[in-house]
């Protein structure tokens, strides 16, 4: 079914993933053992509002990181910046395992979000450009299942280990990933803006599965083209804005970043356990049911793999976050009737349980994964790396809010309005990505910029006609 070319993008594209995953860990490691951190002899004692700053402050180090990455990932390559994130990794993992304490708890925090901006930035970047065409969403979509792969592995483990074994076996996975991904090869489209065209054939053939460079020498030319269009003027802060479709890619990443953050996946995941707390039966534990929602969100997660480049980015994003607003607002009606009224709901105490597996086929099918891969490809060669700085410091701001207030609304108000305002913003989405989002399956990045501008020019003599109309000489 798939040649060998197929298959060694697929590595690659999975071993530069397996940074996302180790990011997913940092995520899934605090919602085994969040409970358990706040209460009286915890190995780390803390508040309730302690706890909602640890969980949050990783994004303060996200915010510190994702520019230089982008910057540096045009000077030293996409290869060393993601290789880069396994020491930080590791070494916050030290940093938790020999001191002790609140304080440098947060530090250790703070370097794995320096690594979660790197790689949120130069994956995708790093992916887009080694992938072909046609099968460019479904690598792009391995982003998203190893982020939830990271965070299953802690639900699996947190709860059947104390504390320290735990987060030895944690430290572990970054090494793993250096090992993994050291052998892949740089991205072609950064060899050719350093103009080492050699070492660019080199590494398409690699990821072509090809022995000779007469297979690859259309798909090369058509690279080289393309990067020595851009690369003319030094990419500026200025370029992501210079025309109508720049501001309009920038316009689509910040917004569709922001509902990704705002549909809730990301703080569901790391309150899970605390959410079900009261959910307890004879037969499933908050663990069991915690457990169980992020296996189907792994799972369903490689539906967008396989789908993503049949039926385009557009009808997945939409059908998703349509789902997702639908199932949020049924939890959110739970949790009020369960909070704000006289109404016992409590033989239905698995119905949220329920409802979030249906809302994680949603929101893990189309609008978390899909969402992403606008980020490298609405964007030319020069100015991709600067796109995703801006990217992911969008990601890094609406994370932090979202971790740190859910906390703060759940204690004051109810989880219910928290549910309530995630679903909102799913249908928000809906909206927006009907009528502004392009669709970009099976298209070069030429071909994409392209389609974008003419539909922009198209527009504009449209109004330029209608005020005509309207205000005739």
């Amino acid at each position: 079914m798939f040649d060998k070319g197929v298959i060694r993008q697929y590595i690659a594209g999975f071993t530069a993933c397996c940074s996302v995953l180790v990011a997913g860990t940092c995520f899934g490691w605090v919602a085994p053992i969040l409970k358990n951190l706040i209460e009286e002899g915890s190995e780390i004692p803390m508040t309730a509002s302690q706890s909602s700053w640890m969980i949050s402050i990783i994004e303060a180090g996200n915010l510190l990181s994702p520019i230089p990455a982008g910057m540096l990932s045009d000077r030293w390559g996409r290869k060393p910046l993601i290789l880069a994130t396994g020491p930080l990794y590791f070494i916050s993992w030290i940093i938790i395992l020999y001191y002790h304490n609140f304080s440098a708890l947060c530090l250790s925090r703070v370097l794995q979000g320096i690594a979660l901006g790197i790689s949120i930035t130069v994956v995708p970047i790093y992916i887009s450009e080694i992938s072909s065409p046609r099968i460019r969403g479904s690598i792009s979509s391995l982003f998203h299942n190893s982020w939830y792969l990271g965070h299953l592995i802690e639900y699996c483990m947190g709860p059947f280990m104390s504390y320290r074994t735990f987060t030895y076996a944690t430290a572990t996975i970054p090494v793993i990933f250096m090992i993994m991904f050291f052998w892949q090869p740089e991205s072609p489209y950064y060899l050719l803006m350093k103009k080492k065209n050699c070492k660019a054939a080199q590494a398409l053939l690699v990821l072509r599965g090809k022995t000779s460079t007469e297979y690859i020498s259309e798909e090369l030319e058509v690279m080289r083209a393309n990067v020595d269009k851009v690369m003319k003027y030094k990419p500026m802060w200025k370029d992501l804005v210079a025309t109508p479709a720049d501001r309009k890619a920038i316009l689509i990443i910040v917004v569709l970043g922001g509902v990704r953050v705002m549909s809730g996946a990301l703080a569901i995941m790391t309150y899970m356990s605390q959410t079900f707390s009261k959910m307890t039966t004879t037969d499933f534990t908050p663990h069991h049911i915690t457990i169980i929602i992020g296996a189907f969100m792994f799972v369903t997660s490689f539906f967008s793999t396989v789908i993503v480049d049949i039926s385009g980015r557009r009808p997945l994003i939409f059908i998703s976050s349509l789902g997702a607003g639908i199932t949020l607002f049924l939890a959110g009606g739970y949790f009020y009737l369960d909070k704000n009224t006289h109404i016992d709901v409590s033989k239905y105490n698995l119905f949220p349980a329920v409802i979030i597996i249906i809302y994680s086929l949603f929101v893990t099918s189309g609008l978390g994964p899909v969402s992403l891969m606008y980020q490298s490809e609405l964007f030319l060669s020069n100015t991709r790396g600067l796109a995703s700085s801006i990217s992911a410091l969008n990601l890094t701001v609406w994370s932090f809010l979202v971790l740190k207030f859910y906390q703060v609304i759940d204690d004051s108000i109810g989880v219910f309005l928290i549910y309530l305002i995630f679903s909102t913003s799913c249908f928000f989405g809906c909206v927006f990505i009907y009528f502004i989002a392009p669709e970009t399956k099976g298209k070069t990045f030429a071909e994409i910029r392209e389609e974008m501008i003419y539909k922009i020019e198209i527009k504009r003599k449209r109004n330029n006609l209608q005020d005509n109309i309207n205000n005739p000489i």
